[in-house]
């Protein structure tokens, strides 16, 4: 996966995710649990805001977690 999206309906809310997904990237590697859980946290409150209800859906998740897992793999490269 080497865009930016993330399921999300509107772009604003790709741009959304991806910031948190930026903020996170280079800790993946070090503690991935930890890294996953506080993005199901921020996705969550990302969720608050009526716009973005649909960032904890599955698909959004998914895609998350889809694009931690590559950009691990390409620093492992």
């Amino acid at each position: 996966m080497q865009n930016n999206d993330f399921g999300m309906f509107t772009q604003e809310g790709n741009q959304e995710v991806a910031a948190l997904m930026m903020r996170v990237r280079e800790y993946f590697e070090i503690d991935s649990h930890a890294t996953w859980a506080f993005v199901q946290e921020k996705l969550k409150e990302i969720s608050t805001d009526e716009r973005f209800e649909e960032a904890t859906d599955t698909d959004v998740n998914e895609r998350c977690f889809s694009w931690l897992l590559f950009r691990e793999s390409e620093i492992k490269k």
